[in-house]
């Protein structure tokens, strides 16, 4: 008990926060990159049956024959943990805690919860950038867009794990390229890991 008291203590007499966040945070929130888990088997029980999935990151790092595959996946993925996201009381938990100390967050979690939650955007370092904002899959220019509202729209068409071509997303600038996510490359047989970071 003593051991939380200090804490406490030394939470209120530092001058600053600084937070480092992993997939710790994440799983407490209910996204579990790692486990076949119960949440894992109600979203993606057809996954696991057709391709053979016991973790999302399997889906991360699957060879997708397909784009309309790999985004029926991902939209599915994306809007269910961000696209319908509201603010956990982990997340107000630890609001509380920063209170209005300057903070700085550090981050590997690439959901946005922290943006989404009410910290401030330039307060949060997503050491591997993240699923909420697309650029181009080329990188033809160094331009950001929102994916949440094409993913919610991918969402909607999404039928048996597939998405119609006509909605998948495609670079503004040259039409033949694809947008990926800032957070993992999600462009064809390509799913190494991007370091993107917000400026």
């Amino acid at each position: 008990m003593n051991d939380y008291y200090e804490i406490a203590q030394k939470i209120k007499d530092a001058d600053a926060i600084l937070i480092g966040a992993s997939n710790g945070l994440s799983i407490t929130e209910g996204l579990n990159l790692f486990a076949d888990d119960e949440a894992f088997e109600n979203l993606f029980k057809d996954y696991k049956e057709k391709y053979g999935f016991r973790k999302i990151l399997d889906g991360f790092f699957f060879r997708w024959n397909k784009q309309e595959e790999k985004w029926g996946f991902f939209s599915r993925l994306v809007n269910h943990y961000s696209g319908n996201y509201t603010t956990s009381s982990v997340m107000e938990d630890l609001k509380t805690i920063v209170g209005d100390k300057p903070y700085f967050i550090l981050t590997s979690n690439g959901e946005g919860h922290f943006e989404m939650s009410g910290f401030k955007p330039q307060r949060v370092y997503e050491l591997e950038g993240n699923w909420i904002e697309l650029r181009c899959s080329r990188l033809c220019h160094d331009k950001t867009y929102p994916a949440l509202p094409i993913i919610r729209k991918l969402a909607e068409v999404e039928k048996n794990g597939l998405v119609s071509s006509e909605f998948l997303p495609k670079c503004p600038v040259y039409i033949t390229h694809s947008l990926q996510s800032r957070k993992y490359k999600w462009n064809g047989k390509s799913s190494a890991k991007i370091f993107i970071i917000r400026k």
